[in-house]
């Protein structure tokens, strides 16, 4: 069970089927980070990274020590900034642990997602359209993976004028 899952602890690989599921291991990821989270996404799935829970964890990390940070690179934030978001509101309040950018046009063919924390667990859907995906809460090597990829992205990428505009 995803609310029993302990980060650094369960190397139990998870099929995950829905947007429930997504949305929970999400948010159980997301409570038990100490460090960072990463989320690589299309357009910050609403069903996922919206939700009051995931939200209010992002903010316990971002508020629990000067150096946790939330990394977020959004292909496309037009639904974000026409129809609000929870996290991008967040970040406008955090700014200095929440940030938002957006990559570069080499990686979009990238349709994946997912979400990194602390480069030990990870969720993660290799088409970002489809409510399924695999989430690990203790596999580092994946987790690293994953993490080095977002930072090479993350490094090449340039903040998103339309969520500067909202930022205003």
């Amino acid at each position: 069970m995803v609310d029993e899952a302990k980060l650094g602890e369960d190397d139990q690989q998870q099929e995950l089927q829905g947007r429930d599921a997504l949305k929970d291991t999400a948010l159980a990821m997301a409570r038990q980070a100490t460090q960072h989270i990463y989320v690589f996404s299309q357009d910050l799935d609403h069903f996922i990274y919206d939700t009051p829970y995931f939200v209010e964890a992002c903010s316990e990390l971002a508020r629990s020590h000067r150096r946790s940070e939330i990394l977020v690179l959004l292909r496309d934030s037009s639904k974000v900034v026409t129809q609000g978001h929870k996290l991008v509101l967040l970040g406008q309040r955090l700014s200095s642990s929440i940030h938002f950018r957006k990559p570069i046009e080499e990686y979009d063919d990238h349709n994946e997602a997912f979400m990194v924390v602390d480069d030990i667990g990870y969720l993660y859907r290799q088409q970002s359209d489809r409510f399924e995906g695999e989430a690990n809460f203790s596999n580092r090597l994946k987790a690293r993976d994953l993490g080095d990829f977002f930072r090479e992205v993350w490094e090449r990428s340039q903040p998103d004028p339309q969520l500067r505009r909202l930022q205003i």
